[in-house]
């Protein structure tokens, strides 16, 4: 079987390897996330749910580290449920500013 276009399929595998271990976190920010948000006590809870928001909001920054520190602190109710809203909150905010700028 040919492929037309087999010289792009390289430089694209290449990049997209680049883009994803560029995007990787170390464990160890997840770890220094996890201490902060704990050290934080009750604006913890805020201060991860605004972490999520903004995640979905900028959409490079990667969103697992903090969905794995809410997951360890607050169990996996807690941690799911927080996720959660701050995945919709941050998707209204996106969805309402389209609808109303276009």
């Amino acid at each position: 079987m040919k492929w037309k276009h087999k010289k792009i399929y390289l430089p694209l595998l290449i990049l997209a390897a680049v883009v994803m271990t560029i995007g990787a976190i170390p464990l160890t920010r997840l770890l220094r996330l996890a201490d902060w948000v704990e050290r934080a006590g009750p604006w913890g809870v805020v201060g991860l749910f605004c972490l999520q928001v903004l995640q979905v909001i900028v959409a490079f920054l990667p969103g697992e580290p903090m969905e794995l520190a809410a997951g360890a602190l607050y169990g996996t109710a807690g941690g799911l449920l927080l996720c959660l809203a701050g995945v919709v909150t941050g998707t209204t905010a996106i969805f309402l500013t389209v609808r109303r700028h276009g």
